[in-house]
């Protein structure tokens, strides 16, 4: 931009006498609008050049060759007039067509009778002479390390991230170096491959003077345009700096706390970005950003990544190992202590119908206590242990010094970092859902009493109070009001916009479809319903829930449903 004003303040000098003369190609015209004035400079002087006719072809072509004292076959001629057609870009490719054929005829023929369609034919023609040329040029190169050299160096030389078009992108030397990771010899030896005498796809040209630290550049765009291998490479090379500007625009924000870290798969395409491409600081600097932070923001996300599908991994092993544990920690006790725990409290309490009861209910939570501490000593610390245990055999496995991905890699037959499917929304846990069950067990024993001491009071005014000499008529009552109570807290609140009852409010969770529907008033009827089987199935309904992958007890499995966590706010 201040380059441009320079040259137009030159101009402007009346006692000056400053004359510019710009160069450019006709589709390239249109951008000169981006700088203040100089469209309006243009319009003063401006002068395209007109096409080449025919006939002016014709003598473009057989011109030199004439002076040159040589003759152009005539079939060749129709031949080459037809190729060039009126595309202005075919000029540049019929030079190097020509000369291209010219050398051939000097070597088959000696230089000796016309120009013929052979040679022509046997250069590729215009279509594929330039493209034929250069990879000769690239197949003269010894070894694969040079091959990865020129790679970088064209790279690094074209540009179609700011151009869709293709531009060229004039570099130095020593930026070619570090680009490329090579020595200078390395990359002037093959440069020079590119630059001799017969072919100067590259600038300056072989053996002219030359500072220390030369400007190394694509003789023409036609190259960009032709040659199938450079086409190729400047594709990847836009591809490679799409995927690191948005890497780098991520990771910003992710240190600004704006964004999180990638998932598949975004973070599978950066990772085989980056083994494939092997980017580096000196590259990165073409596009700006911040190369280190990128860097550690992909591994990062990598990380977390392998870390949740290892994660995953020892989940499968504990629920494939250890699943039956709940079942044998509640059945042993039960089959063994509780008729010994009921026989001895029935000869301490009298001997009635209504204490035999309360013995039965004492003896089930006396002999149900080990079990459940046992349960939840397992759930907590066995897994732990068991979790450490699992990941100090998965290093081992994979060797000493292996990055989390190879210890993934070792331990299952999945690919790393995307073997594992990520929920959005995690599972309510164990402790979760049961502070939120003795919530809700609280919140319906008061409104159940709150409700059975209105219904008396009703009754009471009634005068229609049941006989309490009827101990059946005295319990019925208070059942019904107590199994009525419960079910209708629990339905209508499922089945309501939160999908919670009060005590999951509390505890952070909620009830949903295994497809993600809201519970409706029937399902979460049947949900209810079915929390009885977790009861009388001697409480292992319930304490299944850690043991399977969607963390579900009895009555989730049989209504279908499953308990989330809500995600927090933002």
């Amino acid at each position: 931009m201040a380059f441009v004003k320079m040259l137009l303040e030159a101009v402007a000098q009346s006692d000056l006498a400053i004359y510019v003369v710009l160069t450019m190609r006709s589709d390239f015209l249109g951008d000169c609008s981006q700088f203040q004035g100089l469209p309006e400079a243009i319009n003063e002087g401006q002068y395209l050049v007109p096409r080449l006719t025919r006939e002016e072809i014709r003598a473009a072509i057989t011109g030199p060759a004439s002076v040159a004292g040589a003759e152009i076959g005539p079939v060749l001629l129709t031949r080459l007039l037809n190729d060039v057609g009126d595309n202005p870009d075919q000029l540049s490719i019929l030079q190097h067509a020509l000369n291209r054929t010219w050398a051939r005829w000097e070597n088959e023929g000696k230089g000796q009778g016309a120009l013929d369609i052979a040679q022509y034919e046997a250069i590729g023609g215009m279509r594929h002479a330039l493209d034929q040329h250069a990879e000769k040029a690239y197949g003269e190169l010894a070894d694969v390390r040079r091959q990865r050299i020129c790679e970088g160096v064209f790279k690094a030389l074209t540009d179609k991230v700011s151009d869709p078009r293709g531009i060229r992108r004039p570099t130095r030397l020593s930026s070619l170096c570090a680009i490329t990771g090579s020595a200078e010899d390395e990359v002037l030896a093959v440069i020079d491959i590119f630059r001799k005498p017969s072919r100067s796809f590259l600038m300056p040209p072989l053996g002219e003077t030359q500072t220390a630290d030369p400007v190394i550049d694509i003789s023409h765009e036609t190259l960009m345009r032709v040659w199938t291998r450079l086409m190729d490479w400047a594709d990847d090379e836009a591809n490679s700096a799409r995927v690191y500007r948005r890497l780098s625009e991520t990771a910003a924000l992710y240190d600004s706390n704006a964004a999180g870290l990638w998932r598949d798969p975004d973070l599978r395409l950066a990772l085989d970005w980056r083994k494939r491409s092997a980017p580096t600081s000196a590259w990165s600097e073409k596009y700006g950003g911040t190369f280190d932070s990128a860097m550690r923001f992909l591994d990062r996300s990598r990380d977390a990544q392998s870390a949740q599908a290892i994660d995953a991994e020892i989940e499968r092993r504990w629920l494939a190992r250890w699943s039956y544990l709940p079942l044998v920690l509640v059945a042993v006790p039960f089959v063994f202590l509780q008729p010994t725990i009921a026989d001895g409290l029935g000869r301490l309490l009298a001997q009635t119908p209504r204490a035999r009861s309360y013995a039965g209910w004492l003896s089930h939570l006396l002999a149900g206590a080990p079990a459940a501490l046992g349960y939840m000593l397992l759930a907590r610390y066995g897994k732990k242990r068991f979790r450490r245990v699992m990941l100090e055999s998965m290093r081992g496995q994979a060797g000493a010094g292996a990055d989390i991905e190879e210890v993934l890699e070792r331990a299952t037959d999945v690919k790393p970092a995307s073997a594992v499917e990520v929920h959005a929304t995690e599972y309510a846990t164990f402790g979760r859902r049961t502070a939120a069950h003795l919530a809700d067990w609280a919140a319906c024993l008061i409104l159940a009493f709150i409700i059975t001491f209105l219904l008396a009071f009703l009754l009471a005014m009634a005068n229609a109070l049941p006989d309490p000499s009827n101990q059946d008529d005295g319990l019925l009552v208070p059942a019904l009001m107590w199994y009525a109570t419960f079910w209708l807290y629990r339905a209508l609140t499922l089945a309501s916009r939160r999908q919670a009852t009060p005590g999951m409010r509390l505890a952070g969770i909620f009830v949903s479809e295994l497809h993600g529907r809201p519970v409706g008033f029937l399902r979460a009827t049947a949900r209810h319903l079915a929390a009885f089987l977790s009861y009388y199935t001697l409480f292992y309904g319930f304490l299944m829930q850690p043991f399977n992958d969607r963390r579900q007890t009895l009555h989730d499995r049989l209504s279908g449903t499953v308990v989330l966590r809500r995600p927090p706010k933002p």
